[in-house]
């Protein structure tokens, strides 16, 4: 396997993890995190119970309803709400500009 691919799933663990433990911290349950972000139920199932792949339009509406970070659903942070908005600014630019 590449180096890339292990980095990917490394990381699509972490979000997986960290959205499990969100979700419990704040007693959200699947379905209301489905109603939160408009993502269909069955979708959020797949992100939890089979570990599918976030994608980044997921990702960005599934923070915004647990009121986390992206880059702390990722692992790059270790709280979860940066200050500094200048810090997302360039998280964002390195997501984008990620191949």
């Amino acid at each position: 396997m590449y180096n890339l691919e292990k980095k990917q799933k490394a990381i699509m663990r972490e979000i997986h993890n960290r959205v499990e433990q969100v979700m419990s911290d704040k007693n959200i349950n699947k379905a209301t995190l489905a109603n939160k972000t408009g993502i269909k139920s069955n979708t959020i199932r797949g992100y939890i119970n089979s570990g599918n792949n976030f994608t980044l339009n997921s990702l960005i509406s599934i923070a915004t309803a647990l009121d986390v970070s992206i880059a702390y659903l990722v692992g790059e942070i270790e709280t979860e709400k940066p200050n500094e908005e200048e810090y997302m600014l360039k998280y964002f630019k390195k997501l984008l500009n990620h191949k």
